[in-house]
């Protein structure tokens, strides 16, 4: 089965610059792109199983409450691109966070070390 990714960005060129990354990482993948947190929250509450989440720019400071817990009611990775550092709040049960610019070499490393719990 293919992994299902959302990226959360507005930017079309870095949501395709992102997306074709995740295409070259990963042997079967479908990307969702949506603008903001509002649209990732209307896929997932649609029943979509998600397996990553992508935050890239203002969404990946996000705290929404709604989008957190969705993404551990999935047992999702998000992955936050460009956070502040000293960023404090709630986060996700499997979150990583991930310089901006981000690299292909940055996005690849999800996967290369994955979470200890994944099966």
């Amino acid at each position: 089965m293919a992994a299902r990714i959302i990226i959360v960005e507005s930017d079309l060129f870095v949501c395709e610059d992102l997306s074709q990354i995740l295409r070259e990482t990963l042997e079967r993948v479908t990307v969702i792109a949506v603008p903001d947190v509002q649209q990732a929250l209307t896929e997932m509450q649609s029943g979509l199983r998600v397996d990553m989440v992508f935050l890239n720019g203002s969404a990946a400071q996000s705290e929404d409450a709604a989008l957190l817990d969705l993404v551990d009611n999935h047992g999702a990775h998000l992955v936050r691109i460009g956070a502040p550092a000293d960023r404090s709040g709630r986060t996700a049960r499997h979150e990583t966070d991930i310089a901006a610019p981000f690299t292909n070499d940055a996005i690849q490393a999800i996967f290369r070390n994955p979470r200890p719990d994944a099966e």
